[in-house]
């Protein structure tokens, strides 16, 4: 279960590459097509969520999703769905795509999806954990579209209607976790530069303070990944928007860090600010 760093990346990059596996992997068998315009997020707004934000971002960024028009994030947390459109919001419009957020417990959440997608979502990806959420959304899937079931769901929850799958011809795909091979894959593609896992970092924190971080991740309290620095022992937890107050950055990093984007450079310039 060892898999050698070839290349000089930093920690945090390399310790991220688990959950991008993850993400990589609930794709394998079925990925988001070129033509494929509009992707829905289904519980958004929480750090594996949003991974698959940016991970649909960064393929229209590369020209391999050209049809994209809108990305839907949907999520019950309005602080979640305000910190998706701060992160993401100009990066979509970039593309010359709508980031639309909705809240499922504000209006009416159906009427709503049928406005913003009246022929339905091409695919998506659903990363809330009830299952009644998920099924109610296969009814905003196109014909011919995907369903990735990427949450925690419980083992023999949830019901299954074969004749609708058969007839909307939807394609249902479930993963969970990752195999070794797709831990290798995406650290080479981190070392190559084809993927930057510190795009998931929200938060950075020592090891006095790691149950605050267990914590943080338990409330939801922290938006996005938190990297766990054993050898910055008194490191408190702290969000990366926070971090210029304790750790002396050079300018270009500390407006970059202060936006909540983390880097081997800013970790490279906290450990020699923070190390004795």
């Amino acid at each position: 279960y060892l898999i050698k760093v070839e290349e000089d990346i930093g920690y945090s990059q390399a310790s991220l590459v688990e959950p991008w596996a993850c993400i990589e992997a609930s794709y394998d068998r079925a990925d988001i097509q070129p033509h494929d315009d509009i992707v829905w997020v289904i519980g958004g707004g929480g750090p594996m969520g949003q991974m698959h934000i940016q991970r649909t971002i960064s393929l229209a960024e590369n020209g391999k999703i050209p049809a994209l028009t809108k990305l839907i994030v949907s999520d019950v947390s309005g602080d979640r769905l305000a910190a998706v459109a701060r992160r993401f919001g100009e990066s979509t419009r970039k593309l010359g795509a709508e980031l639309v957020t909705l809240n499922p417990l504000e209006g009416d959440f159906d009427a709503e999806m049928k406005r913003v997608a009246p022929d339905g979502a091409a695919y998506s990806i659903a990363c809330a954990q009830i299952p009644d959420v998920i099924r109610d959304s296969l009814k905003h899937l196109r014909r011919y579209g995907v369903c990735n079931l990427f949450a925690g769901i419980k083992r023999g929850t949830g019901q299954v209607y074969l004749g609708d799958i058969h007839y909307d011809q939807h394609t249902i795909t479930g993963n969970s976790g990752s195999r070794l091979a797709d831990m290798e894959n995406v650290l080479r593609m981190t070392e190559r530069g084809e993927m930057d896992t510190n795009a998931s970092a929200g938060a950075v924190v020592g090891m006095k303070a790691c149950a605050d971080g267990v914590k943080a991740v338990a409330d939801g309290s922290i938006t996005n990944k938190t990297v766990l620095y054993p050898q910055l022992v008194d490191l408190p937890l702290t969000r990366l928007e926070d971090l210029p107050a304790i750790v002396d950055f050079s300018p270009a990093v500390k407006s970059a860090v202060e936006q909540g984007k983390w880097s081997k450079l800013a970790e490279k310039e906290m450990l020699e600010s923070l190390l004795p």
